[in-house]
């Protein structure tokens, strides 16, 4: 079902009509947030996308993503608003820090043809997703970590320089027999939730070992990328631990890129900060995934031994048409540069950002144009056919 919260009632319309064209038919809608928490407290858990206007009388739409966190809403957000972007992307950094699933930021006045695409696509994927998160029991989770039915997927990082693919990395994805694919936004948060992530993360760094092992076998020689919540920063054995997951597989931790994902506050937390440098000790090498998202981020670069910082896509994906986007891509692939460590640009999904990093001297590039996560056998068969679009650029 659909909620639609704007007190302008022409944009309600316009939305109610967009939403039915395009086969959505399930659709309330409310002129204020009031209005909207009382129809949510009403139909709780059916709700799989709110649209939400952020200048509104009464409670405004800042004020009413604060109680949908607080409501623990887990469903899709669209935010719209007819001030400057400024004020849009503050909201996407509200949304985010709650934490909400934001899915599209709309300026106002209201471009039909990019609404239409992010309504098509939310559409498409509420249908799937959420269907799929209503069913989904705890049960089902554990059975799939006791059965090792979460398997790893890999998307390729390429060089942009010399036109190299120059290492994978491993991304949990999970097909349900019943549900079809569930995607990790929706079960890496259960698996916290209810103690399973170290169960999982050990499960698919195992499985992703023995995957890089073979890819070695065969001749390539890549870097591991790998996922690690900041969570499990405070476990004192985990150093230990993978190093000898790593030597089992005849792999050298400086062939691992060990992703911190969710580092906000780790400066201040003594038992983080060890595990981090004997990490480093033992030759991983670190990166702080999705640099650039907030003051958590330059506080670490200052005080932790990482040795890579991977660019936020939200920094990235169309920066060529946002200038302040564009203005601290260009600042964060600076800072790295004089810093000296190695920077990958994540959330390159068309030929103008690729052009665009290329031209602010970026390196490493990764997204959806180079290619998606793949299962190994489609990457092998990726990498034995690879004709780097960069090539197609330049011809």
């Amino acid at each position: 079902m659909f909620l639609i919260v704007d007190d302008d009632l022409s944009i309600r319309q316009l939305l109610l009509a967009m939403l039915r064209d395009i086969g959505v038919s399930d659709i309330k809608s409310a002129s204020s947030g009031v209005d909207a928490l009382e129809l949510l407290d009403r139909h709780p858990q059916q709700f799989e996308v709110i649209i939400v206007d952020l200048c509104m009388p009464e409670m405004d739409g800042i004020e009413l993503l604060r109680k949908l966190s607080e409501r623990n809403y887990s469903g899709r957000l669209i935010v719209m608003s007819g001030l400057d972007k400024s004020v849009l992307r503050g909201a996407l950094e509200v949304a985010r820090r709650h934490p909400l699933n934001v899915v599209g930021a709309i300026p106002k006045p209201i471009d039909v043809d990019e609404l239409s695409k992010i309504l098509q696509r939310t559409a498409t994927l509420s249908g799937r997703v959420a269907t799929s998160y209503r069913h989904m029991q705890v049960d089902d989770l554990f059975d799939a970590v006791t059965h090792r039915n979460i398997k790893p997927y890999y998307q390729p990082l390429v060089d942009i320089r010399n036109e190299k693919v120059v290492g994978i990395e491993a991304l949990a994805r999970w097909e349900h027999e019943a549900l079809g694919m569930i995607p990790p936004d929706i079960f890496i948060p259960m698996a916290e939730r209810e103690g399973v992530i170290y169960t999982l993360t050990n499960l698919m760094f195992e499985l992703a070992l023995k995957d890089f092992k073979c890819l070695k076998e065969i001749g390539y020689q890549l870097q591991l990328s790998f996922n690690l919540s900041a969570k499990l920063l405070h476990l004192q054995r985990l150093p230990d631990n993978y190093v000898k997951q790593v030597r089992k597989f005849d792999i050298a931790p400086e062939e691992v890129v060990l992703e911190i994902t969710e580092s906000f506050g780790i400066v201040d937390d003594h038992e983080a900060m060890e595990t981090l440098n004997r990490l480093r000790l033992q030759g991983f090498r670190l990166s702080i995934d999705d640099f650039g998202t907030g003051y958590a981020s330059m506080n670490n670069l200052l005080n932790m031994p990482f040795t890579q910082i991977k660019i936020d896509r939200a920094f990235v994906t169309n920066a060529s048409e946002n200038d302040i986007a564009k203005t601290l891509l260009e600042s964060c692939l600076k800072l790295s540069h004089d810093l000296e460590l190695e920077v990958v640009c994540e959330g390159i999904e068309s030929e103008q950002d690729l052009s665009l990093v290329k031209q602010l001297n970026g390196s490493i590039a990764q997204g959806f144009l180079i290619a998606r996560p793949k299962p190994l056998k489609e990457l092998i068969r990726w990498l034995d056919s690879f004709e780097c679009i960069i090539k197609k650029q330049s011809s």
